[in-house]
């Protein structure tokens, strides 16, 4: 068959895959570039409307400016927002593919009634269209995102009592600052890389700065910020802990399915839906008052997992294994096209 996927303005426009190494991109981003390809891989024919800067023709899938349109496909994909495009479109089968709780638009009115399917990315995500957008329980479901389990496919030492923070900083790293000097204070050779700011996404200072100054000559800590994806899956592979103590209502988190498959336990909060992507690692209760009391039971399982040296390499496999199995983007894969030949959303 042959899938279009379709951008709205605004991001994933002008990127293409060669930015993922290069420039970086975001997590929708990498979804759809990802996704696309290892439909591609499968045999299907792929292609993404999104005006690239270099289009052309990568790993098999045509990146194309949406001018270039033929309305020629099977299945056409709309992408985290509303295009009219989506009404005039004479594919058989017309999927949303949400991975937002909001962009623009007004879903109920501009995506739901000319789609056959929505395509949440958890089953929070879900809940949150069902009541929000009134999206139309007998159209929606989700689908995992995915991870490139090929970028872990490396040989990277492991660093004792290494921890990392590599989601968006106003999701949790303010939290960071309170409960890392406790653990520090218990493991004395503990260490924090924090891989994360907003350069990503083009933002300047106060925005970066105001981070980086909390964490200044804070002993064990190494606040690198937005690095190259090569890197960043080295520092997720050297991490023994995927310190996330989170504050905002994920409706995935593709870093805690990141550090599951590259080997980083995570230790996080009831946030969203995290409970769903996180099989194996601690999720605690989200921050209840007093906050005092909270960081102290946070550092004190950070503490404890550390410390428990003799269960850390079996708890890291089990997770390693069952994550690679998941959250392959091959997999995921399978599960569109499951949904397209069926109209059923597969249990995953």
């Amino acid at each position: 068959m042959r899938w279009a996927f379709y951008c709205n303005d605004g991001s994933p426009i002008g990127v293409s895959p060669d930015d993922i190494d290069g420039r970086g991109v975001g997590g929708a981003e990498l979804a759809l570039m990802s996704l696309t390809r290892a439909l591609c891989e499968s045999g299907e024919d792929v292609v993404v409307y999104n005006d690239p800067i270099r289009p052309g023709v990568y790993n098999g899938v045509k990146y194309e400016t949406r001018v270039r349109y033929d309305n020629q496909e099977d299945v056409f994909v709309l992408f985290r927002s509303p295009n009219p495009t989506l009404k005039v479109t004479h594919a058989a089968i017309r999927l949303f593919w949400s991975c937002d709780q909001y962009t623009q638009g007004v879903y109920s009115r501009d995506i739901f009634p000319f789609v056959d399917r929505i395509v949440c990315i958890s089953p929070f995500h879900v809940e949150y269209h069902v009541t929000q957008s009134n999206a139309p329980r007998d159209k929606i479901g989700y689908i995992d995102l995915g991870v490139r389990v090929e970028d872990y496919d490396q040989q990277v030492e492991r660093v004792p009592y290494r921890c990392i923070f590599c989601s968006v900083p106003d999701r949790g790293l303010a939290y960071m600052q309170h409960t890392w000097p406790l653990i520090i204070e218990a493991i004395p050779e503990a260490t924090l890389v924090i891989t994360s700011d907003y350069r990503l996404w083009g933002a300047v200072a106060p925005f970066n700065d105001g981070y980086r100054a909390a964490f200044v000559g804070v002993r064990g800590v190494d606040f690198m910020g937005c690095i190259p994806r090569p890197q960043l899956v080295q520092e997720q592979m050297k991490a023994e802990i995927n310190s996330y103590p989170s504050v905002y209502q994920e409706l995935f988190c593709l870093a805690i399915a990141e550090c599951q498959v590259a080997g980083a336990v995570p230790i996080t909060t009831a946030m969203g839906a995290i409970g769903t992507t996180l099989m194996r690692g601690t999720v605690m209760e989200s921050m209840p008052a007093p906050r005092n009391w909270w960081y102290r039971q946070y550092a004190q399982k950070v503490v404890e997992t550390l410390q428990n040296r003799e269960a850390f390499p079996q708890l890291r496999a089990e997770m390693q294994s069952v994550a690679r199995k998941r959250f392959d983007w091959h997999a995921i894969a399978r599960q569109w096209v499951h949904l397209v030949e069926t109209g059923g959303f597969p249990c995953v």
